[in-house]
């Protein structure tokens, strides 16, 4: 089963390798670079509105919980905020 795993795992990065061969044929940049370009944009301004919304959530979160422990009148007892984990 390991020995499996490194062979597949020196195949595959044999073919990464050789991919980058393919990319100097004059045909082959614009099916390379341009859907590269497209996934970077995508998953980078995805990234970014998602952290965004966790950071938004989280602060909604920890104000939640700690207005429900001050109405709940246990404010004397010593607790964890969401943000002393982030």
């Amino acid at each position: 089963m390991i020995r499996g795993f490194s062979v597949q795992f020196t195949q595959g990065m044999e073919y990464f390798f050789s991919g980058f061969k393919l990319i100097t044929q004059k045909g082959l940049k614009r099916f390379v670079f341009i859907p590269l370009l497209i996934n970077i944009v995508l998953f980078g301004s995805s990234l970014f509105f998602l952290y965004g919304w966790l950071t938004d959530g989280f602060a909604y979160l920890n104000d939640s919980i700690t207005n429900m422990v001050k109405l709940a009148g246990v404010a004397d007892v010593a607790y964890c905020s969401i943000s002393d984990f982030i």
